[in-house]
């Protein structure tokens, strides 16, 4: 009895190699054995990497749609962050406008629902799948599915999925833009030279791995989403109209809890 369980966990292996070398998970390797067990293992494998691909892309710009700006001050304060004019809808921006308090709940979702993004691309199609979904939960959080598709920068996003897909390219890449927010102050061009420099320091340190490839491609596609929706901020810099950054909570005519909600003047009869 051992020994024909053993042999069936073996053919199990052997039948799922092929899936497993095309960097699937776990789960995904075994429906490809049984496909092939059930004598359709033709055009399985191509139909595996299409569907497992269009799954990463599902999960994370669903999943990055969920814009945590615009949740929380809907919810709390009965109006949108991105009301406020020039600012995004981002965790920054509530943090400028309301504080750090208020700025944590939207910092915790910006990183769970990444979190979530990458562990559902992992599950799905390995380190590979954790690539895929990383851009398009960011794609997801610029241009919200929920939210008329305008969103926020998703500094936190990348961040957060740099970290998981490379630790040395974050604290590299982060260590730089610290240096250029506290030297410039200015948290576009920071934010700028990051995204630009993320796929060269990714392929450094992954080029010789199985998931190379989909590493770079993203990579490359996340610095271009970096460099597009900061373009109303390069063309500020180029006219010397960019705003620095400041570490204190912006002063507003309003009070925290009324902000957005106050009644514009009327104008006096002529």
């Amino acid at each position: 009895m051992d020994t024909m369980v053993f042999r069936l966990f073996e053919q199990a292996a052997e039948a799922s190699a092929p899936a497993a070398s095309e960097g699937f998970s776990l789960p995904w390797c075994l429906i490809y054995a049984w496909g092939q067990a059930s004598g359709k293992e033709a055009g399985i494998t191509m139909g595996f990497l299409v569907l497992g691909v269009f799954l990463c892309i599902l999960a994370g710009y669903l999943l990055g749609s969920l814009n945590g700006a615009i949740l929380f001050t809907r919810i709390k304060y009965h109006m949108d962050i991105r009301e406020r004019g020039v600012f995004d809808a981002d965790a920054i921006s509530v943090y400028q406008v309301f504080g750090l308090k208020e700025a944590l709940p939207v910092l915790s979702l910006d990183v769970l629902k990444t979190l979530a993004a990458l562990g559902a691309g992992f599950l799905i199609y390995a380190q590979s799948g954790m690539a895929i979904s990383a851009f398009f939960c960011l794609l997801g959080h610029a241009f919200p599915i929920y939210f008329r598709f305008k969103g926020g920068k998703g500094l936190i996003c990348l961040f957060v999925s740099t970290l998981l897909l490379n630790p040395w390219t974050f604290l590299i890449l982060f260590a730089f833009f610290l240096a250029i927010l506290i030297a410039s102050r200015y948290l576009s061009i920071a934010s700028i030279m990051y995204g630009l420099l993320y796929p060269v320091l990714l392929n450094r340190f992954t080029k010789n791995t199985f998931q190379a490839d989909w590493f770079l491609y993203m990579a490359i596609l996340t610095a271009l989403l970096v460099a597009f929706t900061h373009r109303n901020n390069i063309r500020n810099l180029k006219n010397n109209e960019e705003a620095k950054f400041s570490f204190r909570k912006k002063e507003q005519e309003t009070s925290m809890p009324d902000i957005g909600l106050k009644e514009k003047p009327k104008k006096k009869g002529k």
